[in-house]
Formats: C-alpha cells, sequence, structure tokens
C-alpha cells in the first residue's frame, strides 16, 4: 500500500489512520503479510503491543 498511495509513506501512518477512525468499541486487528514478516517499523510494533 505504501509503494501506490499518495497519502501514506509508511505503514505506521496508514494503521494509525484506520485506528484513529474506527467507530466506538471496534477493535483493529493487524496481522503480517508472509512476505513482509519482521519488516515493519519498530513503531508500528510498539503500536501494536499497546
Amino acid at each position: 500500500m505504501i509503494y501506490h498511495s499518495p497519502h501514506f509513506s509508511n505503514h505506521f501512518d496508514i494503521v494509525s489512520s484506520v485506528y484513529k477512525n474506527l467507530p466506538a468499541n471496534s477493535s483493529l486487528i493487524i496481522r503480517e503479510h508472509p512476505l513482509y514478516q519482521n519488516k515493519y517499523e519498530k513503531k508500528i510494533v510498539q503500536f501494536c503491543k499497546v
């Protein structure tokens, strides 16, 4: 998504934007892409641990 999106330059920005815009009482489930395992920014990993 970061390669084809004019609005986002990294995965963290995508995830945080989606999270901020979720309806009340919703959950966001994030799963690593199998070909991109352990390659995401440290910032997104910390965000997901909270």
